[in-house]
């Protein structure tokens, strides 16, 4: 298993809420103690770390989104407002992920 599989993508919002609860796996401590010396050199020992390129790096802000009304039957609201917060954001990626999936489909 490489370290890669064991990274998750979540909002900052949602790391918040994971740390004040005491789900967070990081040692903060730990991490204080460090120097940018130390940092820089773990990141040279780490073989991933050859891979990344910065010279190809580029952000991408996202695009804005739409503010528009929709009707949806309230089982399926209910469903994403029980997972916590941000149920529209969980919405938004539920259909762009069926968009992805249909535009795959049909290339």
């Amino acid at each position: 298993m490489t370290k890669r599989a064991n990274i998750v993508n979540m909002s900052v919002e949602d790391a918040k809420r994971k740390i004040r609860r005491g789900e967070s796996h990081s040692d903060f401590a730990a991490l204080d103690k460090l120097t940018d010396a130390d940092i820089r050199a773990q990141a040279a020992q780490d073989p991933e770390e050859g891979d990344w390129d910065g010279a190809r790096a580029s952000l991408e802000m996202p695009a804005p989104k739409i503010g528009i009304h929709i009707k949806l039957d309230a089982g399926v609201v209910e469903f994403f407002k029980r997972q916590d917060a941000g149920y529209q954001t969980r919405i938004n990626a539920a259909l762009k992920a069926y968009v992805k999936h249909a535009e795959q489909k049909r290339a």
